[in-house]
């Protein structure tokens, strides 16, 4: 059994596909805990334990997409600037979830129904973002790092919004965007000075006297701060699949 924060990632990846590909076929509406369990061959009482309600759906998404995107390694080349390290991760992201994009497209329209979309998935999309960071090799921890994981889910929704509809092979449509958005939060992080490299897991030497460490931001900060790239991310939350720390998900 593979584990993931008490999940067993096998049986809840069956799950959400079920759940998902129900949703593609006739709405959220449609989708009912009993039906789920049956198309993805489980027991009633297996799929209680990965999702007690249809609302946990999308934030287990979320899990299981960070896992596969984890699994691939952490980003820390110190050539590559941030902007470069976040951008390979957010494309893992989207490949790992061409599989659930049918259904994701569909939700785009059933959410306004579902409220609680975004209110359970907001947790697990924050999370979701600060692994990013993680894996980047920077800090999503202490205030500066709240604004970083704000700053990466707005670019992240943005993108998203393109992916939902990107039909070509290699996803270059997604990667214009991503690649845009991330300038754009590039840009105005020179602005104010921040750095993008990337941090050492644990500290070498002894530590260093108060107010000389370096902090490892990251170009992302600014994003929080682009209003353009807020209202376009926001609009077209999946759920909680596409809720970033604010929302919505990424899922997402």
């Amino acid at each position: 059994m593979i584990s993931h924060t008490g999940h067993d990632i096998e049986r809840a990846r069956r799950l959400v596909t079920a759940a998902l590909d129900i949703t593609a076929r006739w709405g959220w509406d449609a989708v009912r805990m009993a039906d789920v369990a049956a198309e993805a061959g489980l027991s009633l009482a297996d799929a209680y334990a990965e999702v007690p309600e249809p609302a946990a759906i999308l934030p287990l998404l979320d899990r299981i997409v960070d896992t596969d995107v984890l699994a691939q390694g952490a980003v820390r080349n110190a050539d590559d600037s941030a902007r470069d390290r976040l951008f390979e991760l957010l494309m893992r992201r989207f490949d790992a979830m061409r599989r659930y994009r049918n259904g994701l497209r569909s939700l785009r329209t059933d959410r306004w129904r579902w409220p609680g979309f975004a209110l359970a998935g907001a947790v697990q999309a924050r999370q979701s973002m600060a692994w990013m960071l993680h894996a980047a090799g920077l800090d999503p921890d202490g205030p500066d790092g709240v604004l970083r994981t704000i700053g990466l889910g707005t670019v992240y929704l943005a993108a998203l919004r393109v992916w939902l509809d990107d039909e070509t092979e290699d996803l270059a449509t997604t990667m214009a965007e991503l690649d845009r958005r991330l300038r754009q939060a590039e840009t105005v992080a020179s602005w104010c000075g921040w750095s993008g490299r990337p941090r050492s897991a644990v500290p070498a030497g002894p530590a260093p006297a108060t107010g000389t460490a370096a902090t490892g931001a990251t170009a992302t900060d600014a994003a929080a701060t682009d209003a353009e790239a807020t209202n376009a991310g926001a609009s077209d939350t999946a759920g909680g699949t596409a809720t970033a720390s604010a929302a919505p998900g990424a899922g997402g």
